[in-house]
């Protein structure tokens, strides 16, 4: 089920209700909107795991807390949280990088040299 959330974040959560990963993904500058990832998505992440697509320009820790609410209003559980960043969505998966993460993935990124010595 697609869910629009406030400044174009979408959240994906699967057909089945239940525990899931949580999967939080970052989009990038110009055509990488959170409506283009979903598309580069292969259909299988939509059965398995609650996918959140941010814009880059969105605020994470704002955006946490309105899809948490969401994802609990709509009866599922989540199971960790993985994060990525496309492009100059990899800037904010910097930014909010946590080492409890279960994955952390920079796709083709825009790096910033002050999160460059991240220890994990």
């Amino acid at each position: 089920m697609k869910t629009n959330l406030s400044n174009g974040v979408l959240l994906y959560t699967p057909d089945t209700k239940g525990q899931y990963p949580l999967v939080v993904i970052f989009g990038g500058m110009a055509y990488a909107t959170p409506t283009w990832m979903a598309k580069q998505l292969n259909t299988t992440y939509f059965d398995k795991a609650i996918l959140l697509i941010i814009p880059y320009t969105g605020d994470y820790k704002t955006t946490i807390k309105e899809a948490t609410a969401k994802i609990k209003q709509f009866g599922y559980k989540t199971l960790g949280q993985s994060m990525m960043g496309f492009s100059a969505g990899a800037y904010d998966a910097q930014q909010n990088f946590n080492k409890n993460f279960y994955f952390v993935g920079l796709i083709d990124p825009s790096l910033n040299i002050n999160y460059l010595s991240i220890i994990i």
